[in-house]
């Protein structure tokens, strides 16, 4: 980006629907967000403050920063088109006091009763796993995010045993847009989990509790239509990947429907061009158990232009090739288009109608026959051709 503000690498970019350009980023835990168009600062964290969360922009035009002080969670929403920051501030003895007035039996009352209010306050959040966003992308060519809900967990040290107890996603502060209104809302959750050292308690308290709720409506003299999120890297009808730098880095999540599929790092993810289809592939190894995703992804310009397409596309890794017939991907992609109407772009699930060659292991099985039962061999490297004419008459 050209811009003078002294922002770090990692940065999340939007246009607002006033069409200024606004950059956020993050750096030793503290937060910036600059209009690069102006080259001006619009909101930067106080020394005095913790910084917690910041999410994604919010109807392209609305960022919330979540922090804490030594008595108080407070929430900055910051509206990018009026430029201003608005602030919501609750106080933890007030959040304790309201999770006792609702609790209902004498069981859940001694429990959350007996964490006390010490001198120290942490706030857990793992936010990869406590935040959920939904995005909207039924204006043609067009995604935002339109709702995001975090869980906060508080967790309350003894200064003289160091004993510690924590309140299981105690609160969340939830942010939907709707008809032009964001509504932000900070409340107690219906299911807490009290975590002390010597026992834990699942309390249901049959329903939440709204704690405070404030309403920030968009200028109307603007239109969401002209506005654009920079971390989106393809959107179909159903297929959607975000890098979402609020939650590290290097991020990317992969929406199916509007809601959130797979969650995964720049290190499982590539992108290959065959003949300007975009092939994608994520490969994951931690939260989803060695799973994997194929997806190929195309513009509908290109479907018109058989030529564009040849039979066989041959995709090579490590393990071998994988073998995938474009006819029947142009029957998917021929069949998906009336319903990517409000994009460019037409996307399909591949993952479970590729053929997968082990070339390794037919190499190992031809050589057996030529070989001692007994001798042992081993594979350093090893090339391959294929034969198109041969593989079709197979």
């Amino acid at each position: 980006m050209l811009s003078d503000l002294p922002y770090s690498s990692t940065v999340c970019v939007v246009r607002a629907p006033n069409r200024q350009v606004y950059i956020l980023w993050v750096e030793d835990n503290k937060i910036t967000i600059g209009n690069i168009s102006k080259g001006t600062l619009v909101y930067s964290l106080s020394d005095n403050k913790t910084y917690l969360f910041h999410s994604m922009p919010i109807a392209n035009s609305f960022f919330l920063v979540v922090t804490s002080d030594d008595s108080a969670i407070v929430i900055n929403i910051i509206d990018l088109i009026k430029e201003k920051n608005y602030v919501q501030k609750y106080s933890i003895v007030k959040i304790i006091k309201t999770i006792l007035t609702i609790s209902k039996s004498s069981i859940d009352y001694k429990a959350i009763e007996s964490i006390g209010i010490p001198k120290k306050l942490y706030f857990e959040e793992d936010v990869e796993k406590n935040i959920t966003n939904s995005i909207d992308n039924s204006i043609a060519n067009l995604v935002f995010y339109d709702r995001c809900v975090v869980n906060i967990s508080l967790s309350f040290e003894n200064t003289k045993t160091s004993s510690k107890n924590t309140i299981k996603d105690a609160i969340s502060i939830v942010a939907v847009y709707q008809s032009n209104k964001l509504t932000v809302s900070l409340q107690i959750n219906s299911n807490i989990k009290i975590e002390t050292p010597s026992h834990d308690y699942d309390i249901d308290f049959g329903s939440l509790k709204v704690l405070i709720s404030n309403n920030y409506e968009m200028d109307k003299k603007y239109n969401i239509s002209q506005s654009q999120l920079y971390s989106v890297i393809v959107s179909t009808s159903d297929y959607t990947i975000i890098r979402e730098t609020n939650i590290s880095p290097n991020t990317f999540a992969l929406y199916y429907k509007n809601k959130p599929n797979i969650i995964f790092s720049d290190t499982r993810f590539s992108i290959t061009n065959f003949g300007n289809i975009l092939s994608i592939s994520i490969f994951d190894n931690g939260i989803h158990k060695n799973l994997h995703k194929g997806l190929w992804v195309v513009k509908k310009d290109i479907l018109s232009e058989p030529n564009e397409i040849n039979k066989y596309y041959i995709e090579y890794n490590d393990s071998g090739i994988n073998i995938i017939d474009t006819e029947v991907i142009r029957k998917l992609f021929l069949n998906n288009m009336q319903k990517s109407n409000n994009t460019n772009w037409v996307g399909i699930d591949i993952t479970n109608i590729v053929k997968h060659v082990s070339i390794k292991d037919r190499l190992q099985e031809m050589i057996r026959h030529y070989v001692s039962p007994n001798d042992d061999f081993e594979f350093y490297s090893y090339e391959y051709y294929i034969d198109d004419e041969a593989s079709n008459s197979c």
